[in-house]
């Protein structure tokens, strides 16, 4: 019993000193992943930051500063969650005043529902 919670305390402490951000409680995906993904591309090879920002910086895409605030009152009857997926798998589905369609419509193919919701998750945590 004791090796079983030295093993529990060490797991503990390595996951809060890793310097990744935990996965959501929600349920949503693993922020940690998304972030990644949204750095490399994943499996679609193209990044999101090729055209939208964190830090408010307007790119070819609106910047995803604050998104979870806005994302939530986008579409009435959608929540925040709901808003982005849909607009990853269907870019077209809502466009943001002020832009063009521009974004590649492959992310709901090239990407797997995992990795759909880990990059939600991870957009979720931007303020």
């Amino acid at each position: 019993m004791k090796h079983l919670w030295t093993v529990l305390a060490l797991t503990v402490l390595l996951t809060a000193c890793s310097g990744a951000p935990a996965a959501a409680d929600n349920g949503i995906g693993d922020p940690g992943k998304g972030k990644q993904i949204y750095e490399t591309g994943g499996a679609s090879g193209v990044p999101c930051n090729t055209c939208h920002t964190t830090d408010g910086t307007t790119l070819v895409g609106p910047s995803f500063q604050g998104l979870p605030g806005r994302a939530g009152s986008a579409v009435e009857g959608l929540s925040a969650e709901e808003y982005l997926h849909q607009s990853i798998v269907d870019p077209g589905a809502h466009i943001v005043e002020g832009y063009e369609l521009l974004m590649p419509l492959t992310y709901g193919d090239a990407l797997s529902e995992a990795d759909i919701n880990n990059v939600v998750a991870y957009l979720m945590t931007l303020e």
